[in-house]
């Protein structure tokens, strides 16, 4: 009898705990842009780890793991349910990453669950702080996914931004989860303990009375929710400081010189290649120019997408294949004739050393300058996308990208500012622009403009690409500078140096956005957040290294103490 109860138990608990996790793992992808809303559900991200909190104190360490893998593998395959659009192989190879660091990441949580018991929700605050920045950099670093982007419509709370950068502003978003989990799981616990006290023979037992309070008083001094109500009133106060600041501390930049530009989107198929496409692609392109100078003959910069252009530019000018040397001749003689500056996606190859090298590079002419023979600004991509621009290994795994639509390209070397007439910008290509450091990096080095060229297309999916926009908002807000977004299928658009979007093109049709943009003094001074950078996420890391270092020797030593009698 006991062991059926006990399976019966063990039998609740794991369907409990199962469907905790897929509900999580929903929770997640609707707070991003998903399917059933572009833009997402950005209130749902205040309670996304309550669930998650609860199948881990429910669960054991030695099943935890389970259903950490579970939760890594399903949110991502919800979130990023476009990637099967690109390749199947890639949403495999994603899932099973994140099955594999949400398993680990599980682990440390219930870890912490089970040594610090009082304070184990504000060290998991911490971990999970830590783990969504960790995340971010490297070669598999992957910006999607980061709480705080679900916020980027929320122009008032943002704003702090400047300061702290996405992931201070993460832990004020992700707070609500593990102070809420805290309180209802005390208050649970104390209900428990406090029926445990009610029904426990002890009590009639004079000899083990003393002991009896002891354990009993203890157990409900634990389960206190003092503490986590008092830092939930803390918290509401942060929260309406960080909206003041937003609504009353605004940026205003309408004194600033105005420079007028059009950012182009032809909507191109990425699965149809060849001489043909490529040349009906730049014929889009240059009507689509034309249409917007013509409608707004102030415009002094016009941008095209990623790898708008698929031949080289610079190596195809007259060279021996007459149908590429053609195209860059019907180019070359069109920007020629148009009175403003060009930023060109383009492939650009360079031979060195008996090498070819393919670069996804962007290209700037300069309002007629060195178009014959081309010899544009030119820069080339240095964070590449893992397992589509770059293969670290040889093998069958590469082999199979290659013929399914991965295309490798070698990496950029240095960061480059172009002067338009005073607005100094930098290239941000595809999805350099979720990458914090590199457009910080960028700022540094004098940029106060931000153009992102991008090629979505492949996703087919508005969410996959609002996911996108999601992460430039912040770029722009981080750094306070505008941002302008040429894509080949959307979201192309304008973004404020506040992070509200100034007008953006609808999705997957050819069409252009034509506005002016604030030139910033290249002398400004730079926000905190680009001086100093990611501080406060490292901060995070090293906090969460050392309290649980401290905390397991403490273990240690009391159990060897306990063991030494």
């Amino acid at each position: 009898m006991k062991n059926r109860n006990k399976t019966k138990k063990v039998f609740k608990y794991f369907i409990i705990s199962f469907v905790l996790t897929i509900f999580a793992s929903l929770v997640f992808a609707f707070e991003n842009p998903n399917f059933l809303y572009e833009k997402g559900f950005f209130f749902l991200a205040y309670f996304s780890y309550i669930p998650v909190l609860f199948v881990i104190h429910n669960s054991s360490l030695k099943n935890v793991w389970f259903y950490g893998g579970l939760y890594g593998a399903l949110s991502y395959f919800f979130f990023a349910f476009w990637l099967i659009n690109y390749n199947p192989l890639c949403m495999i190879i994603a899932c099973s990453v994140y099955f594999i660091i949400l398993s680990l990441v599980f682990l440390l949580l219930k870890y912490a669950d089970l040594i610090f018991v009082k304070s184990a929700w504000l060290v998991q605050f911490l971990i999970i702080l830590s783990y969504e920045y960790l995340k971010t950099p490297g070669f598999l670093g992957y910006n999607y996914g980061v709480t705080a982007y679900t916020q980027w419509n929320f122009t008032p709370v943002i704003q702090i931004c400047d300061i702290t950068g996405v992931f201070g502003l993460n832990a004020l978003i992700i707070f609500p989860s593990c102070v809420i989990y805290a309180i209802i799981q005390k208050s649970l616990d104390k209900r428990f303990i406090r029926f445990q006290k009610d029904t426990d023979n002890s009590l009639y037992d004079c000899d083990t009375h003393i002991n009896y309070v002891s354990k009993y008083d203890q157990a409900l001094r634990f389960s206190s929710i003092k503490i986590p109500v008092i830092l939930l009133s803390v918290w509401i106060v942060l929260f309406a400081m960080t909206l003041s600041y937003g609504y009353f501390f605004k940026k205003d930049y309408s004194n600033n010189r105005q420079m007028t530009v059009a950012a182009i989107q032809h909507n191109e198929d990425p699965s149809l290649n060849g001489n043909n496409e490529n040349l009906k692609n730049l014929k889009v392109l240059m009507n689509l120019s034309d249409e917007a100078k013509g409608m707004n003959p102030d415009i002094k910069l016009i941008i095209w997408p990623e790898t708008a252009v698929v031949p080289s530019i610079v190596n195809n000018y007259k060279s021996d294949n007459k149908e590429k040397s053609a195209l860059v001749d019907d180019l070359l003689s069109y920007l020629n004739k148009r009175e403003c500056s060009f930023v060109i996606g383009n492939n650009h190859v360079v031979k060195e050393n008996n090498k070819v090298l393919d670069y996804n590079s962007a290209l700037y002419f300069e309002n007629r300058q060195s178009v014959y023979p081309p010899n544009p600004e030119i820069y080339s991509k240095m964070h590449l996308v893992p397992f589509s621009e770059e293969i670290p290994w040889d093998g069958k795994l590469k082999d199979y990208l290659l013929k399914n639509g991965s295309f490798i390209f070698a990496k950029g070397s240095r960061y480059v500012n172009f002067n338009k007439d005073g607005l100094v910008f930098s290239v941000l290509i595809c999805f350099e622009d979720t990458f914090t450091d590199i457009a910080r990096k960028n700022v540094i080095n004098g940029a106060r403009c931000f153009i992102n060229l991008s090629n979505d297309a492949w996703a087919k999916e508005e969410s996959c690409q609002y996911q996108h926009l999601a992460m430039a908002v912040f770029r722009s807000v981080e750094n306070r500078v505008p941002s302008i977004r040429s894509t080949a299928s959307g979201q192309t658009c304008i973004i404020n140096p506040d992070g509200s979007i100034k007008q953006m093109a609808p999705a997957f049709c050819k069409t252009y956005v034509i506005d002016t943009i604030p030139v910033i003094d290249v002398h400004r001074k730079n926000t905190f957040y680009t001086r100093t950078g990611d501080i406060i996420a490292l901060s995070y890391c090293i906090l969460t290294g050392l309290l649980l270092l401290i905390k397991t020797i403490i273990v240690i030593i009391n159990n060897n103490r306990n063991k030494n009698g």
